[in-house]
Formats: C-alpha cells, sequence, structure tokens
C-alpha cells in the first residue's frame, strides 16, 4: 500500500500567500452560497416553481450580457482590482435589493434571482484568475487543494448560518448581512501580491471572443463543450426536480429556507471531506476516468431509487450526491481535461465553458422541463425518466472524451518534446538540388547530414541514386540517416542490388575475364555458387567488395543450408552488416530457425544479440514469437534490451500484432520489484561521497535502474500504443518539470488501475526517501545497511554490481564480509575473480 499525503507540504515563504487565497475564497463562497440561498428561497416564495425554465432560459442570455459587459469593463485592469471592485459593486446591489424586497413583488425575486446567477459565477471566475497570477505551476498543484478546500468550508459555513437565522431574520435583513461579507473582501484582497496593469487576467472582451471562436475549431475542445454542456443540463433538470419536490411539501419562506440551508450545509461538510481526503486518493488510485466517471453513474442510481419511491428523500438524496461530487471530486478530476491544452488556449476555453455553456445549459435544461411540462404533467417520475435519459448521454459522452483526453494528452508531450512534422516537398529547386548532391561527397558529417535533410524534402530521388555510396561513408551518423529514413528505403535496395548481381556476376565468369587486383575483376571469378568451402573462402574474403558480392549472392538463392554460415558471420564486425542483410532477405523462412539460435547459450554472445534485429527487419507475428521466446533473459541485460527493442519495432509497424498480455504483465511486474529493491539497494549509497569505490557503486546501481526503467517501458510498450507510451517515458526522463506532468498524466490517463498502481513508485514526483519508503513497504523490507547491500550484491547475478561490490569491499577493507571475498574467488566471470582477489589481498594487508 502507498502512504497518501492528504495535507500538502506549505513553505514558509508560501504561509502568507496560502493564508490570503484561502481567506479570500472563503469569503467569496461564503457569500456566493449566501445569496444563492436567499435567491432561492426568495423566488420559490413568491413565484410558481413552473415558471423556472422560463426564467432559464432567460438567465442564459442576462449571463451572456452579463460577461459581455464585464470583459469590456475589466480590460486594462488588474485582475486583483477587479475583483475588489467587483465585490464592493456587489454589495452595494445587495443592499438596494433589500430596500426593493419590501415591495414584495415578483418581478424583485425574478430580477434578483437573475443578478446573483449572474454575477455569482462572475466573481468566482475571477478569483480563480487571480489565483492562477499569483501560483506558478508547481506551486498550485500543492496549493489548489487547500485554497479549494477554504472555499468548501465557506460554503459550509453559509448552510450553518443560514439554518440558524434563516427562521429569525426576514430575506432584507439577510441581504444586508451578505452585501456586508462582499464590502470585506477587498480587504482580502490587498493581503495578496499586486500585479502589474493589464494582467494576463484582464483582456479586451474582443479578444476573448475571438480565441473561444478560434479555440472552437479543435475537436477535443469541441468534445469538450458537449461534455459539459450535457452534464450541466442534467443537473439543471436534477436541480428543478428538486425544487419541485420542495415546493410540493411546503411554500413557507421560512422553513424553505429552513430546508435549502439544511442542504447546503449538508452537501459542504460532505464536499469539504472529500476534497482533503477522498479526492487525492481516487485520482491517485484509480485515475481521472473513473474518477469523472462516479457522478454520472451515481445520478443512474439515483434515478433508478427515485422511480421506486417518488418522494422528496429520494430526490434531496440524489440531488445532495449530485452537489457535493460536482463541487469537490468532479471538479478536481474535470481540471485536468483542460491539461492538454496549450497555456494561451486553456484559460479562455475554461472561461467560455464555465461562463457561457454553464448558462446555457440552465437555458437547455429549463426548455426540455418546459416541454416536459407542455406534453406531459412533469411529475417526479417523469422527470427521473428525463435526467436517466439525459445521464446515459452524459456516460457515452464521457466516454469519448476519456480517450480523446488520452491523445491530446500524447499530443502534447509530442509537442514539448519539440517535434517537428516533415516539411512539405518542395520542387522548385533546380539549382539547388545539384548542389546539394555535390555536398554528399563531402568528407565532413555536417555537411552530408545537411544535405540529406535538405534533399529527402526537395528531391528524395536524388539521394536513392546514392544510397550505396551513402552507406559506405565513414560516419556513423551518415549511415544511420540513410539507414533510418523511410523514404530511401535502404534494406529493399541492398536487396535488390544482391539479386542484380547474380546475373551480372555469372556473365562476367562466362566471359572469361582475366583474374585482377581490383574489386570488380575479383567478383567475377565468383562463377555460380561455389562449395561450401570456396563460400566460406568469399565471405571471408579480405576485400570488402568480394565480400558484400558473396553475400548478396547467398542472400538471392535464399538456400536454407547457408543459414548457419551466414549466422556465424555476425560474431565479425566487418561482416555484421552484410550478414544481417543477407539473413533479413530469407524472409519469414527462418525466424524459428534465428529464435532457436536466440536463447541457446552455446553460441557467442556477440552473435545472439544481433538476432533480435535481424527478426525486427523481417517483422511479422512469427517473427514476434520467436523474439518473444528471449523476453525473459535477465542474464543479460544487453541482448534483453535489443529483443524488446525489436518487438517494439515490429509493433509500431503491424499495429494487429498479437502477444500474449499474462506474459508480458507477469515479465512486467518481475521487472518492477527488481526495480524497486535496486531503489532500496541504493539508498544507503545516497549523499555519501567519501570515497572513489563508493561513488563507483552507487554509479553502477544508478546505471541499473536508467536500464531496468528502459526496459519496464519497452514492455508497457508491448501492451499499450507503444510511440505515445515511449513518448511519455521521454517525458518523464526531462529536466523540464513541464514536460515530466503531462508524461505522468498521459500514462495516468491509459494505464489500467493495477498497472497505474504497479508503476506509481517510477513515475510519482516525490522525494527519493519517500519513494524507497513506499517501495520497502510494497515489498515489505526494512531499509538495509551498508553491509546489507554489499551481501545482496554479491549473491545476486549481476557480475558488474559484483565486481563492484568487491572493490567497495576491499577499498574499505571491510573483514565483515571477508567470507563473501572467499566465495567470490572460485566464480565463472573473469572480472569477479580478478576483483576478489584484490579484494582479499587487500583485507590481508590489514
Amino acid at each position: 500500500m502507498r502512504r497518501i499525503r492528504l495535507f500538502p507540504r506549505i513553505d514558509q515563504d508560501e504561509v502568507h500567500l496560502v493564508w490570503s487565497l484561502g481567506l479570500l475564497h472563503f469569503l467569496v463562497i461564503l457569500a456566493f452560497t449566501l445569496a444563492r440561498i436567499a435567491r432561492d428561497g426568495v423566488l420559490l416564495s413568491t413565484v410558481s416553481v413552473v415558471y423556472l425554465p422560463h426564467i432559464s432560459v432567460g438567465l442564459a442570455f442576462f449571463t451572456a450580457l452579463a460577461v459581455h459587459l464585464f470583459d469590456r469593463l475589466s480590460a486594462g485592469v488588474s485582475s486583483a482590482t477587479v475583483l475588489s471592485r467587483a465585490a464592493l459593486v456587489t454589495g452595494l446591489s445587495l443592499a438596494l435589493f433589500s430596500v426593493w424586497f419590501r415591495q414584495d413583488g415578483p418581478a424583485a425575486a425574478i430580477v434578483f434571482y437573475l443578478w446573483v446567477s449572474a454575477y455569482g459565477v462572475l466573481l468566482v471566475a475571477q478569483f480563480w484568475i487571480v489565483a492562477n497570477e499569483q501560483l506558478n505551476p508547481g506551486r498550485a498543484r500543492r496549493l489548489f487543494g487547500l485554497i479549494g478546500a477554504a472555499g468548501i468550508f465557506g460554503g459550509m459555513v453559509a448552510g450553518l448560518v443560514a439554518l440558524q437565522l434563516g427562521s429569525v431574520l426576514s430575506p432584507q435583513a439577510n441581504l444586508l448581512v451578505i452585501a456586508a461579507v462582499h464590502l470585506v473582501m477587498p480587504l482580502a484582497v490587498r493581503g495578496l501580491a499586486r500585479t502589474e496593469e493589464g494582467s494576463r487576467g484582464a483582456q479586451p472582451a474582443r479578444a476573448a471572443a475571438q480565441g473561444s471562436t478560434s479555440a472552437l475549431r479543435s475537436p477535443y475542445v469541441r468534445l469538450l463543450v458537449v461534455l459539459f454542456l450535457v452534464a450541466g443540463v442534467t443537473s439543471g433538470v436534477l436541480d428543478y426536480q428538486f425544487k419541485y419536490a420542495l415546493q410540493q411539501r411546503s411554500t413557507d419562506a421560512h422553513e424553505l429556507t429552513w430546508l435549502l440551508g439544511l442542504f447546503n450545509a449538508a452537501q459542504n461538510v460532505l464536499a469539504l471531506l472529500a476534497g482533503l481526503g477522498l479526492s487525492s486518493l481516487l485520482l491517485s488510485r484509480v485515475g481521472v476516468r473513473v474518477t469523472s466517471g462516479l457522478l454520472p453513474v451515481g445520478l443512474l442510481l439515483g434515478s433508478g431509487v427515485i422511480f421506486m419511491w417518488p418522494l422528496l428523500a429520494p430526490v434531496f438524496g440524489t440531488r445532495l450526491y449530485e452537489a457535493t461530487l460536482r463541487a469537490s471530486i468532479t471538479r478536481s478530476a474535470r481540471e485536468f481535461l483542460f491539461f492538454p491544452l496549450r497555456d494561451e488556449v486553456r484559460a479562455r476555453v475554461k472561461r467560455f465553458i464555465e461562463s457561457v455553456i454553464d448558462r446555457a445549459s440552465d437555458a437547455v435544461a429549463g426548455l426540455l422541463v418546459l416541454g416536459l411540462n407542455a406534453v406531459l404533467a412533469g411529475t417526479i417520475l417523469q422527470l427521473a425518466a428525463l435526467t436517466a435519459v439525459l445521464v446515459a448521454v452524459w456516460i457515452a459522452v464521457e466516454l469519448i472524451v476519456t480517450r480523446a483526453y488520452s491523445r491530446e494528452l500524447s499530443f502534447s508531450v509530442e509537442r514539448m518534446l519539440g517535434y517537428q512534422p516533415p516539411p512539405a516537398p518542395i520542387r522548385h529547386e533546380p539549382e539547388a538540388v545539384a548542389s546539394l548532391v555535390s555536398l554528399l561527397d563531402s568528407s565532413r558529417e555536417n555537411h552530408v547530414l545537411y544535405a540529406l535533410d535538405r534533399l529527402l524534402a526537395i528531391d528524395p530521388e536524388a539521394v536513392r541514386e546514392r544510397v550505396t555510396d551513402l552507406l559506405k561513408h565513414p560516419s556513423a551518423a551518415v549511415r544511420f540517416r540513410v539507414m533510418a529514413s523511410p523514404e530511401l528505403n535502404a534494406a529493399a535496395v541492398l536487396r535488390n542490388a544482391a539479386v542484380e548481381a547474380v546475373p551480372s556476376v555469372s556473365s562476367a565468369s562466362d566471359s572469361g575475364l582475366p583474374q585482377g587486383p581490383s574489386p570488380e575483376t575479383s567478383v567475377t571469378h565468383v562463377r555460380g555458387l561455389p562449395d561450401r568451402d570456396g563460400l566460406e573462402a568469399l565471405l571471408d574474403d579480405p576485400d570488402p567488395e568480394v565480400r558484400r558480392a558473396s553475400f548478396r549472392l547467398v542472400a538471392a538463392t535464399r538456400e536454407r543450408s547457408y543459414v548457419p554460415t551466414l549466422i556465424a558471420r555476425l560474431e565479425h564486425t566487418r561482416q555484421r552488416k552484410d550478414a544481417r542483410e543477407a539473413l533479413a532477405s530469407y524472409g519469414t523462412f527462418i525466424v524459428g530457425t534465428l529464435g532457436d539460435y536466440l536463447v541457446d547459450p552455446r553460441p557467442s554472445l556477440r552473435v545472439r544479440r544481433e538476432i533480435p534485429r535481424v527478426l525486427a527487419t523481417i517483422g511479422g507475428q512469427d517473427a514476434a514469437h520467436s523474439l518473444l521466446r528471449a523476453a525473459d533473459c535477465r542474464d543479460c541485460p544487453i541482448l534483453l534490451q535489443r529483443t524488446l527493442w525489436a518487438l517494439n519495432r515490429i509493433r509500431k509497424n503491424e499495429a494487429r500484432l498479437f502477444l500474449p498480455r499474462v506474459t508480458i504483465a507477469r515479465h512486467l511486474h518481475e521487472d518492477v520489484d527488481g526495480y524497486l529493491r535496486l531503489m532500496i539497494y541504493r539508498s544507503p549509497l545516497n549523499g555519501r561521497t567519501n570515497g572513489s569505490a563508493l561513488r563507483l557503486l552507487h554509479r553502477a546501481v544508478t546505471e541499473r535502474l536508467d536500464q531496468v526503467h528502459e526496459t519496464i517501458f519497452r514492455r508497457l510498450a508491448l501492451l499499450y500504443p507503444p510511440r505515445d507510451i515511449l513518448r511519455a517515458r521521454r517525458g518523464l526522463g526531462s529536466v523540464d518539470a513541464r514536460l515530466r506532468t503531462p508524461a505522468r498524466e498521459y500514462l495516468d490517463s491509459i494505464l489500467t488501475i493495477d498497472d497505474r498502481w504497479m508503476l506509481a513508485p517510477l513515475v510519482e514526483e516525490a522525494a527519493e526517501a519517500e519513494r524507497v519508503r513506499a517501495a520497502a513497504l510494497r515489498l515489505q523490507l526494512e531499509p538495509p545497511s551498508l553491509l546489507q547491500v554489499l551481501r545482496v550484491l554479491l549473491a545476486g547475478p549481476d557480475v558488474w554490481l559484483r565486481a563492484c561490490a568487491l572493490f567497495m569491499i576491499g577499498s574499505g577493507k571491510l573483514d565483515e564480509l571477508t567470507d563473501l571475498v572467499e566465495e567470490s574467488l572460485g566464480a565463472r566471470d573473469t572480472t569477479v575473480r580478478e576483483t576478489a582477489l584484490w579484494a582479499r589481498a587487500r583485507l590481508s594487508a590489514g
């Protein structure tokens, strides 16, 4: 089990900032909740609930007008100043409403309902704009939870105040209390750091409107709009159902105020508890996908209960569940949906959704209720049926958004890694092509690479004609660039050359050309297929052109009897490349043989570790099965790494490739356990710099950790989209926290619950000591001492770690481990034996 931190760390320089923002959020939510309670109580005691849908439709237009005017008036003014002025204006307006209410007419109640609904959205949104300006992203991740909890506490206090004073004070007196709370807000704003005039929170209305319009062109943003619209419509219908049930019970203003106060108090107590502990627990254990789905699934169950028991109690409970989760858990989960968007788009989209879409959803809900009332009677059962239909649509949209969210996160990581799509070919540079082709003959690596990049964009055919020559370039970077370019298809070019070499060799030999020193003359003396001894001699010929022609000749025949001979040539550096290409040309006919050599410990390791590359070039299901035979070869990290690399390459090219998930998951679990053990073993070495032996051992363990980390993600790439998983690993390894965060969020969105929990110590942004404690708790191990770590490493199979441990024992003259040094004298590995001899000599010298 992992330890969940419920209360985040607050640094000394953050205390004042957290206190100021928390107090301000408390006041904003306190005032808005009190005003909302008074709004609903006054309206329900004055106007029949059947008119509420009409009011909701008008509210959408009124809010859109209010947002437009608010943007106009706030242009060029700092966000903190805008918040202070808005609070003052709102407080004075509430005092005026208290005078209007003395006339006791429905017009005042309707206008008050519209005004509170509009300014509440703007005031809360403006607070979060201020908070985003005051906190950088790193601080925001730690402190937004506490600041949000302060707002929930403000809502809870508002409910308790309304519960106690609702039956004592008149609505006019309540408004004066609420106005006083608004007038205190500017004092809290003064405690914040001043931002520059014309900050990013204050933008002209025209720019905001244009930004929202351009952002809506994104398919993902449109999906978010649909999701929030459907969720808002469902919430609006449920709210009408709740108020309908309340009015069926009573029309007394004092009783309704008491019931609404009870509802808001209970909602905020539950939301506070959920926000402080349950939200972090759910998001860390089950992820955003499951957490965001809790609300619609719960509402679907609540609608079923209302069908069986159409009374106030189940309606009250369903509405309480919806309001509680929407203010705490669901709100936290939905913040992640905006994360993949660009910084300049994210703020505009949030403002558009939280103002326009939120009010528009109320209008759509009102129209649906009006239609239901016109066609049917609009009873609680009929409203429950409408809610169930909307929730079903909500769940379907939620599933679509979840898949789109994972894709957008992957695109976000790709974008931040600096990926640029290849430029569109330009066909109008004939003079440039000639100059660039001449650069291909340069001996300077940077000149050739530049010419390659430009020619691949301008005229790839000009490069294809030079593939054979470029593959002989002395620069490894040039050769790799040619082989890695899909436009060139270098492997096919070589295979075609091999096929063409057969008739040319035969015709040359028949013509009886004299033997000479040139490569061309030597090649002409290859007469068809020689016997095995002759082939051995030709494949080992000192002339590279003769060797290359001989390999191509063998490859063109596809004779299986030559396969062992070609495999044996993988051991030698000068023949390795030609041997790999010749073997790959056989195709799927020899994948079984290659798999036998891959897992057979008798051939040289230099031979075995070249076979995965051959199988990756061949590709296909059979090649993948042969590679899987060596997917658990832990005695040789290099062979395992190359095997997984080859499997990843095949899976990238063939989406329908079948791989046994159970076997891969078992290997993955074993690798994660090994990673956690290495992390625990490294903990006694951290922070110690006294001695070169200790530093060497620490570096060796760290290198093994990096290797196992790569192995884990390459196994993950066999279960999940390979390009996205490997891209996420690059993001996690970045020194830029802005890049690590989307990579971590992508993994959180795509991994299963079990895999997410298993990989948490690898991807969490936590201190080393905390991660070690979590690993020890999971494996049920005690933190080891340095001597215990040395004993474990010496008993393990890793010969390099054993040699480093022996070097540490000898350098530190650790007599307690003399017995292990003596045992290592009989090791099979030469490095271990020699280091053990040296360590024993050091210990004997005293």
